[in-house]
């Protein structure tokens, strides 16, 4: 594929928010370049049917309540995919089932009917949960629903983008508006969830594993879990979906759609310069390729460190400065394991959490183990997922060996016969000390923190609320893990649209949707 000397739009990275800026700035009728560049681990499969998918295969914005599409859905709709092609890769049951030791709920049922249940009747009835979600469900969704055209500016229009979303002022309003005392008293900013035992850990639970994040790195925990933002969280929650085959999958399709509406997609194509002058992008140079290519406008799915790594920077480069990444904290890890369907007691659903206070999360996602090519029908595979501290004591086989066994204690406490249903695990641990035979089982064997995959990050509780879609430089945008982890995965796709959005109105074009 020969490629021009410039791009009105350019791609870095495989992150599926910058993926799907790709398609939707090809809508637009702008040329675009993907240099799918792989920073990030996707699924991997070893020998022996040995699986591991290493990312939460939960897309939030990309499913449906019974009156609202999620955001995600609604671009996907936009840009083309036929209905029953994103059916087909959703899966049917997306919302969890939360454990903790002394609770048990459904998602997927009637929260009324699960909560009444679980909690007791004072407790339930005086929180106002249900009446708070249905309220948030009404106000928040369309919120994000609408984002596009928030951001569209129509012909003769001399309107300024908005500076910022301000989604927690929409929250903020909901509270004002309602007259529902206890809704009020639900979401008043002296409420903790940890004033109520039974509910902190669950809520905790569900809420962080929306984020895709544990309590070492959840940016809505300080200490204490804040009302308004959790319950965001959980009408967030309600549009989210699975894919079938994982993320890598996802990227799969996202790629293919862009691909099919004109995008250039060149094999091998990596970035290798980012050049800036006098603090705006002017174009990347790639692998293979001599000339600088231009660009009008670009957008990294990767981090801030790294693009600071290709930057080639010159004239007045103090005037605009690339923002710094924000810090990590924690980074995630997974345990696959691949048993005969009867380790799976009737009652489980496809995706459950386990929270224990002052514990990390852990996520464990049942799916069908054709899905990643396995031929036996009969089999399951299933992903336990928990987040590690981004220390150097995370990276020792020692400690990874630990973790691995209490979450297999942890797995057999919920289902009992699981252990001697097990075919492979992978990684399997404990034959990787001293066996140069098992080098294939050291998928972690980070020699240091710099090693660690990106996608595997999360990003530090003490950080700010990410950096959002600016990048600080001028035409060059982020849509990341780093734009806005406040809203778990659909952070990208939020930072998509924004980006393309200027990149729509400087073309003199009125939005990415519209």
């Amino acid at each position: 594929m020969k490629l021009r000397e410039e791009y009105d739009w350019i791609v870095l990275g495989d992150h599926p928010g910058a993926l799907l800026s790709a398609g939707l700035a090809a809508r637009l009728g702008q040329s675009v370049l993907i240099l799918d560049s792989s920073h990030s681990r996707r699924f991997k499969k070893g020998p022996g049917d040995r699986i591991l998918d290493f990312e939460s295969n939960l897309v939030l914005g990309l499913g449906r309540t019974p009156r609202f599409s999620g955001l995600v859905h609604e671009c996907l709709s936009r840009l083309g995919l036929p209905a029953p092609d994103l059916e087909s890769v959703r899966m049917s049951e997306p919302f969890p089932q939360v454990l903790t030791r002394g609770m048990r709920v459904d998602f997927a049922r009637s929260l009324k009917a699960e909560f009444s249940r679980e909690m007791k009747p004072e407790l339930s009835s005086r929180l106002g949960l249900i009446e708070a979600l249905s309220k948030l469900e009404t106000e928040i969704l369309p919120f994000w629903l609408h984002l596009p055209e928030r951001l569209t500016i129509l012909p003769g229009k001399n309107r300024q983008m908005p500076a910022s979303l301000r989604w927690q002022e929409v929250i903020q309003k909901v509270e004002r508006s309602t007259s529902d005392e206890q809704v009020s008293r639900w979401l008043s900013p002296q409420f903790r969830f940890s004033d109520h035992s039974e509910l902190y850990p669950l809520l905790e639970g569900w809420v962080q594993s929306v984020l895709g994040q544990s309590e070492w790195a959840s940016p809505l925990y300080d200490g204490r879990l804040d009302a308004r933002s959790a319950l965001h969280v959980l009408a967030l929650g309600m549009t989210s979906a699975s894919f079938r085959g994982g993320l890598s999958r996802y990227r799969e399709l996202l790629l293919k759609l862009a691909q099919s509406l004109g995008a250039h997609v060149p094999p091998k194509g990596e970035c290798r310069r980012v050049f800036i002058d006098q603090g705006k992008l002017i174009g990347v140079q790639v692998a293979h390729v001599g000339n600088m290519i231009g660009a009008g406008g670009a957008v990294s799915g990767m981090s801030l460190t790294w693009l600071d790594q290709l930057a080639n920077v010159g004239g007045r480069s103090w005037t605009k400065k690339l923002k710094t990444s924000p810090a990590r904290s924690g980074w995630k890890f997974t345990v696959a394991y691949l048993v005969a369907r009867d380790a799976i007691p009737p009652g489980a659903t496809p995706w459950m959490i386990w929270k224990d206070v002052g514990g990390p999360h852990l996520e464990i996602e049942i799916t069908r183990a054709t899905d990643y090519g396995v031929i036996q029908k009969d089999r399951v595979l299933v992903f336990a997922r928990t987040v590690l501290p981004f220390s150097a004591e995370s990276l020792d086989i020692s400690f990874q060996k630990r973790v691995s066994a209490k979450i297999l204690r942890q797995i057999s406490s919920i289902f009992p016969y699981f252990e001697r249903h097990i075919e492979t695990v992978y990684p399997d641990l404990n034959r990787v000390a001293g066996n140069p035979d098992a080098r294939d089982e050291g998928v972690y064997a980070f020699k240091s923190l710099s090693e660690i995959p990106e996608n595997l990050h999360v990003i530090s509780a003490n950080s700010t609320r990410g950096v959002g879609a600016d990048s600080g430089i001028e035409g060059l945008f982020l849509a990341s893990d780093e734009s806005y982890p406040e809203l778990g995965s659909m952070g990208g796709a939020v930072a998509a649209i924004e980006s393309v959005s200027w990149l729509a109105h400087r073309a003199g074009l009125v939005g990415p949707l519209a």
